[in-house]
């Protein structure tokens, strides 16, 4: 942890808030903090992530995404399931448009929702949603070797 605050007022102070890297080093702070189980430390530095990704680098950026999905995980390891559920979803979504389904980053962010749908009773506990998770996957990964296939000179 002190190596991931030295590093972070480095940056800010080099580089300044609206760096990339400075960004990134908020997020990873948040995270580094979330893993010790320090959440209410942790938030500011995913919130101050997000808000400066959205600004810079727009909505469906991949470091913003990231970003967004981790205080996602942060509010479902501290029981926020709402809040999380907005932001899962968000991160999802645009995954999904940037890239593309099959993309493990995609695949986690639709795991993550379906973990957060179930702590919020949305669906059933016992169905078996991995299951249906790998099978899209194989689905998407077999459309995707197609078109490979098919785009091949």
């Amino acid at each position: 942890e002190p190596y991931c605050v030295e590093l972070l007022a480095k940056r800010r102070q080099l580089l300044g808030n609206d760096d990339s890297s400075t960004l990134e080093s908020m997020n990873m702070m948040g995270v580094v903090l979330m893993r010790q189980r320090k959440y209410l430390e942790a938030e500011p530095y995913f919130i101050e992530s997000v808000a400066g990704g959205r600004r810079i680098f727009g909505n469906e950026n991949a470091s913003t995404l990231t970003s967004i999905c981790s205080l996602a995980f942060l509010y479902t390891s501290m029981g926020e399931y709402k809040k999380a559920a907005v932001l899962q979803e968000e991160g999802f979504n645009g995954r999904m448009k940037t890239l593309g389904p099959s993309h493990p980053k995609t695949i986690e962010s639709l795991k993550n929702i379906i973990d957060i749908y179930r702590a919020l009773n949305f669906i059933e506990p016992d169905v078996d949603h991995e299951a249906t998770v790998a099978a899209y996957q194989t689905q998407l990964d077999a459309i995707e070797d197609k078109a490979n296939q098919v785009a091949a000179p």
